[in-house]
Order: structure tokens, then C-alpha cells, then sequence
């Protein structure tokens, strides 16, 4: 059995989108369920879901506690599937999602992650500065490399549409500390995270190159406003990452040191710019600087909170 997870706040309209291309999907051999777990929604997400019921096998899960992670891993305890397929309620899948998925599960006992493409569904065409690196790109509206082949593996993050075996699972949930949290900056990068532990772990990832979604894009995320402060979130997550995996990078003045390089050769490339670039090249320039400036403001807040838990231990 497969479970589709997906959490969902305020967003009534593109999880009925998201619901109703539901329907098309071809169910697989050994059925599904898809838990929608509503994060303390004000609009009628609740109705939305609940008028599917009689078409697809909806869960409907309340979690008010604010913060998507908070809301999957409480969809998780509602699963009854053994793959767990994790997804987001602006992604639309093709009819075969999750028979492609089931199939790769079935031939491929030796790997418990599965992922596949994320394309981008734009409300107009992309403005050039939007589209014209691809890291900016992936990091801001989390689409995939097109040009990925069924197979093996390693290292491609695949947040909005992968699945992990229940089995997999007890590598433990997702980090509440990460991910979307309402009217407040966050720490992005919760799926990465959680598959960056389970392969550790030993788990093997398995690319689906027949599993395609679309990512639909809202409007207001068409502008520089919006995805400059995505590379704050996206630099955070990534920092955060680096340290817990991999360990405390060399500090200079409690910073990292090669971030404070890069900052630094950073902030020359964009007054460069400023002075001789076009608009497309200042954007990419502040976009990666921003980014960076993610990473310090990152560096402070596990310093000062290992600073805090070391007052505690020491009181």
C-alpha cells in the first residue's frame, strides 16, 4: 500500500487543484490512501478535503501547531501504507505517479528512498533573471534536472516528490526545527535533510525518471521580492546541514571562515555588478550573496544556542 503525504495551510484553492488532479491517478496493486494533514488553516482547506472523500481515499489530519514538519510527522503516525510518498499541495503528478512508484518499489528491494522529476508549471513566462541559474532556480521553486535517468542515486535531494519504505522510517521524522513555519523566516531543507540521514544511515535512493510532477507557481513568487529571501532560508539549510553531518567548519571570530571568504568575494562581485552589470547580472549576484549572508545568520544561531546549553549544563 502506498501512503501520499502532503501538509496544507490556507492554500484551499491549489489543494482542490492538487485533489482533484488526484483523481485521474491510477490506483496501483495494493491500493493507497493520501492524508491530508490541514496546519491550522483559517480558510476552508477543512471542506475542501473533506468533499473528496467519496472520490479518493482521503485521511483528513488537523495539526495546529504551526510548522510543516510539525504537520507531516503527524500525518506519519496516521499511515498505514509500507511507502510513504511525500508531496507538497501545489504539486500536480501525471496519472501513472503511483503506479511507477509501486513498480520501482517492487523491482528494486535493495533501495528504500525513491524520487523523481519536479518540473516547473510558471503563471507567465519566467522573466530571464528567473530562470537563468539553474541553483538559483531549484533552490527558490524546487525543480528537478531534467536530464536524470532511471537509476541510482546519490545526493540528489528530492523534496516535493519522493518515498521512503515505513521500514526506513525509524531513522526517525523530520526535524522540527526546519522547514515552514508561519509569519516567521525558517531553516529550509527539511526533506533534504531527513533523506541526507536515512542514506547515511545505509538506505540506497532509486531515481524514477517516469515519476513526474509539476510544481505549480504562485504569481508573487515570479519576483525578485520573494527569492532573495528564499536564499536567506536556503543558506540557513544548507549551513545547518554541513554542521550536523559533517561537523563545525574552522571559526574566525565565531563565524566560518570560508563562508566569511565567500561573503566577502561575494559582496565585490555584486559592486562590480552594480557598477557594470545588467539587472540580470545584479540580481544573481545579490541572490548568492544573500545566500551566503543565510549561512552567517545560521552560524550565530548554533553558536548562541550552544552557548545556552552550555549556561544550562553549567547552572
Amino acid at each position: 500500500m502506498i501512503t501520499v503525504l502532503m501538509a496544507t495551510r490556507d492554500r484551499a484553492g491549489s489543494l482542490e487543484r492538487v485533489l482533484e488532479c488526484y483523481t485521474r491517478l491510477i490506483s496501483p496493486a495494493g491500493n493507497w490512501e493520501v492524508i491530508v494533514v490541514d496546519n491550522g488553516s483559517t480558510d476552508t482547506t477543512r471542506e475542501v478535503a473533506r468533499r473528496f472523500a467519496g472520490r479518493l481515499p482521503v485521511v483528513y489530519v488537523a495539526e495546529p501547531r504551526g510548522g510543516k514538519s510539525w504537520a507531516v510527522n503527524a500525518g506519519l503516525r496516521h499511515a498505514k501504507g509500507d511507502l510513504l510518498l511525500f508531496t507538497d499541495d501545489d504539486i500536480l503528478p501525471v496519472p501513472d505517479w503511483l503506479v511507477v512508484y509501486a513498480a520501482a518499489a517492487a523491482s528494486q528491494p535493495d533501495f528504500d528512498l525513491f524520487g523523481g522529476p519536479v518540473r516547473l508549471e510558471w503563471p507567465c513566462e519566467p522573466p530571464d533573471w528567473a530562470v537563468c541559474d539553474s541553483f538559483i532556480t531549484n533552490a527558490c521553486f524546487a525543480n528537478s534536472d531534467p536530464a536524470i535517468g532511471s537509476g541510482p542515486c546519490v545526493g540528489q535531494k528530492i523534496g516535493g516528490n519522493f518515498a521512503v519504505r515505513a521500514s526506513a522510517m525509524a531513522e526517525g521524522e523530520f526535524d522540527l526545527s526546519m522547514g515552514p513555519h508561519p509569519g516567521s523566516s525558517y531553516i529550509m531543507g527539511e526533506e533534504a535533510e531527513l533523506i541526507e540521514r536515512i542514506e547515511r544511515a545505509g538506505h540506497k535512493a532509486w531515481w524514477i525518471a517516469d515519476a513526474v510532477t509539476k510544481h505549480i507557481v504562485r504569481p508573487e513568487q515570479v519576483s525578485q521580492e520573494w527569492m532573495l529571501p528564499r536564499a536567506i532560508g536556503f543558506g540557513r539549510g544548507e549551513y545547518a546541514r554541513e554542521v550536523k553531518f559533517n561537523g563545525p567548519p574552522k571559526l574566525m571570530a565565531g563565524l566560518p571562515r570560508w563562508v566569511v571568504r565567500k561573503a566577502g568575494e561575494q559582496l565585490g562581485r555584486v559592486a562590480m555588478a552594480c557598477v557594470l552589470g545588467n539587472a540580470q547580472e545584479r540580481f544573481v549576484k545579490r541572490w548568492y550573496l544573500t545566500y551566503y549572508w543565510g549561512m552567517l545568520i545560521e552560524a550565530r544561531q548554533i553558536r548562541r544556542r550552544e552557548g545556552g546549553h552550555q549556561r544550562r549544563n553549567e547552572s
